[in-house]
């Protein structure tokens, strides 16, 4: 709570220089199907609940994270975060859009302008996002990927010249972005208390991490109850909580239901397995 309440402040801070171009479109959601309802998370909540498990990492096994990156992993879905103001209906499903049905094509834009407004509150962040970003892109799909990656990587290069503090970190810290990136879509994506069948085919399995002395290690998690989450091996000094925002949509209204933009606020602990 103490890291969103600190991004917030900071975010404002560059709130009228950064603001963004109208986002029209709204396919931006994690979406979970609750029977009567549709429960969804905004995305940018689930990248500020990236950042917080990046600010309780570490202990004897995994090494503690530096702030920048810390904040960079909070910012890293900021490309969001107006069009998670709006709910857009896959009419073809009957249900939601969500962050998966979104054409590339449309997501390029708010990939750029959101990087945009990273570059200006933190450049090294603005570094770490591109190529989280570009990591999800290949070369020759299409000429409008071509483009942004090619752009991208002149974002990169330019930064570059004027960030020397990084040094050798800068593929570790992608990675570990990624593994709290993962982390978050786990609590995201799964139902609170689902059982192990139950959970999203992605991380049955485990979530792979790097050890302090760079081993791969597999991190299991598992849904104790509706508000208790174990991790093993445990990537924490201590146990600790936060609380989470949901929203929910009523099937049988969709956009016309008028709670959609009411935020269910869910108590969640993450405790040694």
């Amino acid at each position: 709570m103490v890291l969103r309440r600190q991004i917030r402040f900071q975010f404002s801070l560059h709130k009228e220089s950064a603001r963004p171009e109208k986002v029209q479109r709204g396919e931006n959601l994690i979406i979970q199907d609750n029977g009567r309802f549709f429960t969804f998370v905004r995305q940018h909540d689930h990248g500020l609940l990236s950042g917080e498990i990046a600010a309780h990492w570490g202990n004897s096994i995994f090494t503690i994270p530096k702030h920048n990156l810390v904040m960079t992993t909070a910012l890293h879905d900021l490309s969001w975060i107006e069009s998670d103001r709006i709910l857009q209906w896959n009419n073809k499903e009957n249900r939601p859009h969500d962050f998966t049905s979104l054409p590339i094509k449309a997501k390029l834009p708010m990939y750029q302008e959101g990087l945009n407004r990273t570059e200006r509150l933190n450049p090294y962040g603005a570094l770490l996002t591109s190529k989280h970003y570009c990591s999800f892109l290949r070369k020759g799909q299409d000429r409008s990927i071509d483009r942004f990656l090619q752009e991208e990587q002149n974002r990169r290069e330019r930064l570059r010249l004027n960030l020397t503090y990084f040094g050798d970190s800068l593929d570790s810290d992608l990675r570990n972005l990624q593994l709290w990136d993962n982390l978050s879509l786990y609590v995201c994506l799964n139902r609170p208390g689902a059982k192990k069948n139950e959970e999203h085919p992605w991380f049955r399995n485990g979530i792979k991490a790097v050890s302090k002395m760079g081993e791969s290690v597999k991190i299991h998690l598992r849904w104790l109850n509706e508000r208790t989450i174990s991790l093993k091996p445990f990537p924490f000094g201590e146990s600790w909580s936060t609380t989470f925002p949901r929203s929910k949509v009523r099937k049988s209204l969709g956009t016309a239901d008028p709670d959609t933009g009411n935020k269910i606020h869910q108590h969640i602990c993450f405790i040694p397995g």
